[in-house]
């Protein structure tokens, strides 16, 4: 029986399959990576031991933290019996190029309607099978457990006087604080918590609206800043954080927010804003397809004594068009300039290392444009405190931890970007998210 076609195969084998079975000569192929490892560490694979010369499919499955099935996979030609997955290319697959951690950015759903891949999870259980082109039962498999969260790693939910999930850092006593901000869908930042708890702090995952919270507001629509404030307070009170300078991070209107908190704190460790902005925009509320829902008021995302704070209008948005071009007209142009001075975040008043990220290629808003803008305001200023942009042209929205699927940064994604180059700018992105955090806190 000849090999299934790629989106076929792909999509149908499952989790039963016995380990160790023989190829056609009655050997069986070896499969070398570490049987465990976290989810930001590069693993090298090989497959050695393999008799013939034919093509050999290296899959990997696992489940996400909703139970999605998800795959990657790719043909390679064995060169002296053995594939090297850092130095070799496939023929065909989930991915392209050489890449090391290719099985798994690449990875995409078993039903291609998911818009995402779910992080909530504490571990990644990943299957290999090592399967001849022509034909169905794998030569080699083996399992690896990729963890997310270090397995001695406390994790509490709060459910007041705010809410959140705290992670504590595996390491004994207590380690310095991170508050970290998710964007406008709403879903908590856990992936980025466990693994910076993993790396020595102890990071509060905020959830700061919800519609299935009484005690928050249900959308981004007028937030409480003075919230966000109290969990700073919170979490540098709490036994298990150090006293050293509380670290803030946002992911994308959480990126604004976590530079507008900045500046109301005199101890702040360092701001880190993955494809925010430098000023305050709008109220959004999504519907059940994380699209803007036309019941979204014309008034600011925050609120500051119950007042709505200053922001471009959104009927002087033109939504047609390029992306950048509509953001650049509607800020610099349709928007009276008094408007745009006031929503300008006060960055000369936070008083700790900046770091920004964004993709070239957003496609959800114009990161690159935004953050740019905010880097000429910290060149004006004079800023006296380390601060740096890392702009990354292949990536769109989403740029999160390393080697998890970027799967909303597909072609025709809602994302933009593209799977590789967004990966590529999470690889690059992250120890520079955690020398900063180590910066500020004086780690």
């Amino acid at each position: 029986m000849r090999r299934r076609d790629l989106l076929t195969a792909a999509t149908s084998f499952g989790l039963t399959s016995v380990a160790g079975c023989l190829d056609l000569f009655g050997e069986i192929a070896t499969i070398q990576v570490p049987e465990t490892a976290f989810v930001d560490e590069r693993i090298d694979i090989s497959v050695t031991d393999i008799e013939s010369e034919e093509r050999v499919w290296i899959e990997a499955e696992t489940e996400d933290g909703s139970g999605n099935r998800w795959f990657g996979r790719g043909l390679f030609e064995p060169g002296d019996g053995a594939v090297h997955l850092q130095e070799a290319s496939p023929n065909r697959g989930t991915y392209e190029q050489t890449a090391a951690m290719g099985l798994f950015w690449s990875m995409q759903p078993g039903d291609f309607a998911l818009p995402t891949y779910d992080t909530d999870q504490q571990t990644q259980s990943v299957r290999f099978r090592v399967v001849p082109e022509t034909a169905d039962d794998p030569i080699a498999e083996r399992t690896v457990e990729r963890h997310l969260a270090a397995p001695d790693s406390d994790e509490t939910e709060i459910t007041s006087p705010i809410v959140g999930t705290l992670v504590e850092s595996p390491t004994d006593g207590p380690a310095p604080g991170i508050v970290l901000f998710h964007g406008s869908g709403g879903n908590r930042p856990l992936a980025p918590a466990r693994l910076l708890a993993r790396h020595g702090f102890t990071v509060l995952a905020l959830q700061y609206f919800s519609p299935d919270v009484q005690t928050l507001p249900d959308a981004l629509v007028e937030v409480p800043v003075e919230y966000a404030d109290s969990a700073v307070d919170w979490l540098a009170d709490h036994e298990a954080t150090t006293e050293a300078p509380i670290g803030l991070g946002g992911i994308s209107r959480g990126g604004e927010l976590a530079l507008l908190v900045g500046t109301r704190h005199d101890d702040v460790g360092a701001v880190v804003n993955w494809a925010g902005a430098g000023m305050l925009f709008n109220a959004i509320v999504l519907d059940e397809n994380l699209d803007p829902a036309p019941e979204t008021p014309d008034t600011s995302a925050w609120s500051i004594d119950g007042e709505p704070l200053a922001h471009p209008s959104l009927e002087a948005f033109d939504q047609g068009g390029d992306l950048t071009e509509g953001y650049r007209t509607w800020i610099e142009e349709t928007t009276p300039e008094e408007t745009i001075r006031a929503a300008q975040i006060p960055l000369e008043e936070i008083g700790a290392p900046i770091l920004l990220l964004s993709g070239g290629d957003d496609q959800v808003w114009p990161s690159r444009y935004l953050l740019d803008r905010t880097e000429q305001r910290l060149e004006t200023v004079g800023y006296d405190h380390r601060f740096e942009h890392h702009s990354y042209d292949a990536a769109g929205h989403g740029i999160g931890v390393p080697s998890l699927p970027t799967w909303p940064n597909r072609s025709g994604g809602p994302f933009g970007g593209t799977i590789a180059g967004t990966a590529a700018a999470a690889t690059d992105a992250w120890p520079r998210v955690l020398e900063f955090f180590e910066l500020g806190t004086n780690q």
